[in-house]
């Protein structure tokens, strides 16, 4: 949509950022005519977003990448606790694979799991650059990455993600910042 609006001069990518716990306006199911209509008025805003942008005769372009290491945790096997019974083991170590790529004065930062609003939130309110785009699904997948406060509700994200509570909050946040500065 956002494609043929352009007269095919640009090429329309789509990330979900920081909307791990998020849901969209209606549910689709499975009736695709649903998922259309979702489709166009995500790309009607877009292409009038896109009437408001600016352009730039020359780009500064510089990125880095890092990779921050969090404690694990599972399940114990057999059925689901009772609500309020919840109970998690120690797991492997999850790998979470940051980026920053920076155009101009617009910082892309990128992450690779389904991170939770509050992350998103906090990086953006956090950075130093008013620009700042909070990509997620970024080379690679670290499960769900829920922030620190999420896992006192406990939800299917919290008890699906491979992470402990109490690190990948702040080592996101304050690792993405660290690489901004440095660029």
């Amino acid at each position: 949509f956002v494609e043929e609006r352009f007269g095919d001069k640009v090429v329309a990518v789509f990330t979900a950022g920081a909307s791990g716990d998020q849901d969209p306006i209606y549910r689709t199911g499975i009736r695709f005519q649903d998922r259309d209509a979702l489709a166009r008025i995500l790309g009607e805003e877009v292409v009038r977003v896109c009437g408001a942008g600016k352009t730039y005769p020359s780009m500064s372009i510089r990125g880095a990448q890092r990779v921050i290491t969090c404690p694990g945790k599972k399940s114990p096997p057999g059925p689901p606790p009772k609500k309020g019974e919840y109970v998690f083991l120690d797991a492997d170590p999850v790998d979470i694979r940051l980026s920053v790529l920076m155009l101009n004065h617009i910082a892309l930062t990128g992450v690779s799991g389904e991170v939770l609003t509050m992350i998103g939130a906090r990086v953006k309110k956090e950075s130093p650059f008013s620009d700042t785009i909070f990509v997620t699904h970024a080379n690679g997948s670290s499960g769900y990455i829920p922030n620190d406060d999420a896992y006192d509700q406990v939800s299917y994200e919290i008890l699906t993600t491979k992470l402990k509570r109490g690190c990948a909050e702040n080592a996101i946040v304050s690792n993405l910042l660290d690489m901004m500065d440095g660029l």
